[in-house]
């Protein structure tokens, strides 16, 4: 591996790249064509759970990064470079969505930003490891409709 790359942070930088390729350019595509915040999470969720059902080791990778930039602090600034394109358009998506007040300005943009991406490639982790718990391997797409109900609080009865 490493007579391909010099360092584990340009593996984990082409490898970053080549995921981000995967749904960047869907995920900005939503950024410039929806106009809520509503529109945008659920048109970004469901792209993520169409790049995943694609190719699900993208979900893999991106929960692996928070993990290993722990374990090896170097990949942290490389990384951060990388990953700054999608932060900021999810950041400013969330700091438009305070002004427009569809959410509460009281709530930070960087523990915004930390939900969203934890919910989103959560439900696509846990979705491809169901099959060590059930016979019956659910939907990738099904499974994010799901959150979405979910996070639009949709999901409990009228009781």
């Amino acid at each position: 591996l490493y007579s391909y790359f010099n360092s584990k942070a340009d593996l984990y930088l082409a490898t970053l790249i080549d995921t981000q390729a995967q749904f960047l350019p869907d995920f900005l595509r939503t950024m410039e064509e929806c106009k809520t915040l509503r529109e945008r999470f659920k048109r970004i969720v469901m792209a993520s759970a169409a790049a995943h059902a694609r190719d699900s080791t993208i979900t893999g990778f991106l929960s692996a990064l928070p993990i290993e930039i722990r374990r090896h602090p170097e990949l942290n600034l490389v990384l951060r470079k990388q990953n700054n394109v999608a932060y900021r358009a999810m950041a400013a998506m969330f700091d438009e969505a305070k002004r427009n007040g569809e959410i509460a300005n009281n709530v930070s943009t960087v523990n915004l930003v930390s939900a969203f991406f934890g919910g989103a490639v959560g439900v696509g982790l846990f979705q491809y490891g169901m099959q060590a718990f059930t016979s019956h391997t659910p939907s990738p797409t099904k499974s994010m409709s799901v959150f979405v109900s979910m996070s639009e609080g949709n999901i409990f009865s009228a009781r």
